[in-house]
C-alpha cells in the first residue's frame, strides 16, 4: 500500500471514530446521584402516639468446665409486642423525658410454649431521674426481662445528653453508599450510662446510607450502623476472686428506616447485638473455664397514630 493509501486509510478510520463518538459527546451527561440530608431524630410533641410492633429474641449459649467436667446450658426466648407509645413530657429541646406504653400484646415464647407476660391494657411508665431510666408497672419496678425486651424501642433523653444525630449523624448531605464515622467519645459516654464500661479509644463504628425504600407509602432512607467495642471489661456479679474475665469484643449492627423528608421519626428499626464472654481460673482448687455468648435481636415497626 502506498504512503498516500495508508494515510487515506488512517483518515477513514479517524472519520469513522469521530462519527461514532460525536453523538456520545453531544449526549447530555448522566444525572448526578441524588444526595440526601440525614436527620435521625426530630423534636417530639406531648401527646404524640405511635403503635410499636415487633419482636425481641434473646439467646444464650454457655459452657462451664470444672475439673474437666463440662456443663452446657442454652436459653432461647422470643418476645412479641404491640404497644402504644405516648409522649407525656418533653425537655426544652423536644427530647422525650417521660412516656407511657399501653400494652396491646406482650408474649414470651420459650420451651415450646407461649406465655402472656403482660395483659392488654397494662400501662408501663418510663421516665428519667437524672440520667437514669426508671421503668414501672402499676407503681412498682418493671421486671428486668420485660425492660430488656422493650428497651430497644423506647428512647428518652435528657436535654444535656447527646442525640442520635450527635452520635451517629452527619452534617453533610450523603448519597447511597456513603459511610461516615460515628462519634466514638459520645458513644462511649452513652454506653457508660447504661453500665457498659468503655472508653473512646475502644470504640470503632461507621454509619452508612445503605439504600432507599418505601414504607407505608412513604419514601425512606435506610441507615446502617456497624459498631465494635474492644477490650471491654464487664463486671460479672458473684464471680469467684480466682476467676478472671477476659477482655471482650462486643459487636452490634443496626438499621433505621427514616422518611426522606425528615418530618416523621423512623418507621422501622432492627438491632443485632452479640456479647461473647470468657473466663478462666480455679474454684475450690479445681480448674474452671467459662465460655458464653449472648445474642439479642430486636425488630420493630413504628406506625404514627392520629
Amino acid at each position: 500500500m502506498s504512503a498516500r493509501s495508508r494515510f487515506a486509510a488512517r483518515g477513514f478510520v479517524v472519520c469513522c471514530l469521530v462519527s461514532l463518538l460525536r453523538p456520545l459527546a453531544a449526549a447530555p451527561a448522566a444525572p448526578a446521584a441524588e444526595d440526601f440530608s440525614i436527620k435521625l431524630r426530630r423534636p417530639s410533641k406531648v401527646g404524640e402516639r405511635t403503635l410499636l410492633t415487633g419482636s425481641y429474641q434473646a439467646d444464650e449459649n454457655t459452657v462451664v468446665t470444672v475439673a474437666s467436667i463440662e456443663n452446657r446450658q442454652e436459653k432461647h426466648a422470643i418476645y412479641r409486642f404491640a404497644v402504644i407509645h405516648k409522649v407525656l413530657a418533653i425537655g426544652a429541646k423536644g427530647n422525650p423525658l417521660r412516656v407511657e406504653l399501653a400494652v396491646q400484646k406482650l408474649t414470651r415464647e420459650a420451651d415450646g410454649a407461649t406465655t402472656e407476660v403482660l395483659k392488654a391494657g397494662d400501662v408501663i411508665g418510663v421516665r428519667l431521674e437524672g440520667h437514669q431510666e426508671v421503668w414501672e408497672l402499676g407503681g412498682a419496678p418493671l421486671a428486668d426481662e420485660l425492660k430488656e425486651a422493650l428497651d430497644g424501642i423506647v428512647e428518652i433523653t435528657a436535654d444535656d445528653d447527646p442525640t442520635d444525630d450527635d452520635v451517629y449523624g452527619t452534617a453533610r448531605r450523603r448519597r447511597v453508599g456513603d459511610s461516615w464515622p460515628v462519634d466514638a467519645r459520645l458513644l462511649a459516654d452513652q454506653l457508660k450510662q447504661k453500665g457498659l464500661p468503655v472508653t473512646a479509644k475502644d470504640v470503632t463504628g461507621t454509619a452508612t446510607l445503605a439504600g432507599t425504600k418505601s414504607v407505608q407509602g412513604v419514601p425512606c432512607l435506610e441507615i446502617r450502623l456497624d459498631i465494635e467495642l474492644h477490650d471491654v471489661k464487664l463486671p460479672i456479679p458473684d464471680l469467684p476472686a480466682e476467676v478472671v474475665m477476659a477482655p471482650l469484643t462486643v459487636r452490634f449492627t443496626g438499621v433505621e428506616v427514616l422518611p426522606v423528608n425528615g418530618v416523621r421519626d423512623m418507621l422501622e428499626a432492627s438491632l443485632d447485638f452479640r456479647l461473647p464472654l470468657a473466663a478462666n481460673g480455679t474454684v475450690e482448687g479445681n480448674s474452671f473455664t467459662l465460655r458464653s455468648e449472648l445474642h439479642r435481636v430486636t425488630n420493630a415497626q413504628f406506625s404514627p397514630l392520629s
